[in-house]
């Protein structure tokens, strides 16, 4: 009986790590200084602009910072060293399973003096050859799926294409074939 209990307990665990991870991403970068050397013992702090939650970090010997696990949503990044001007970048969305490359250049001057970067471009993600494409709630309640078959969401990511033929043209049938393999990346996009 006790060790039924403690295989329940397990299995209790294990699914509730698992479903707490399915909506997470990762803000990372380097900070460097003026002169593009590494500027080692930055204060990184990571707000969520929804929840004012916050998470601290520290840039390594090669300016390189990292905060694993954040919840998807908003986020404004402040980098602090002393000797520096405080950098702030706002606007950061993270989105589900992204890697949010976010980079500082560090000016000289006061702590108390800052530099706000709003509005930035979108952010690439550099660190893996992932090519993915998120689907905002309310665009998948809006399009007409057929037998809500989700493979055939597929088709709406850049790049997609059915090698399945023109004979499939509804999208319960797209997803039916695209979720046996029948898909490849058009070579127009291909890198």
């Amino acid at each position: 009986m006790r060790s039924f209990v403690h295989l329940i307990s397990l299995l209790v665990l294990t699914l509730a790590s698992a479903l707490g991870q399915q909506s997470r991403g990762t803000i990372l970068g380097t900070v460097m200084d003026s002169s593009g050397a590494a500027a080692p013992g930055a204060v990184m702090v990571i707000t969520n602009v929804g929840t004012n939650a916050t998470f601290r970090t520290e840039s390594g010997a090669e300016g390189f910072y990292t905060a694993p696990g954040l919840p998807v949503g908003k986020y404004s990044v402040t980098a602090e060293l002393a000797g520096f001007k405080k950098a702030v970048r706002a606007g950061v969305t993270l989105e589900v399973d992204q890697r949010a490359r976010v980079d500082f250049t560090l000016e000289l001057g006061a702590v108390t003096e800052s530099v706000e970067v709003v509005g930035a471009t979108p952010l690439v993600d550099t660190a893996s050859a992932t090519l993915g494409k998120v689907v905002e709630n309310r665009r998948m309640s809006d399009l007409p799926v057929n037998g809500r078959n989700a493979f055939a969401l597929m088709l709406i990511a850049p790049g997609v294409k059915p090698t399945t033929g023109p004979t499939y043209s509804g999208f319960t049938n797209r997803g039916t074939h695209l979720g046996q393999g029948e898909c490849q990346r058009r070579p127009e996009f291909a890198q």
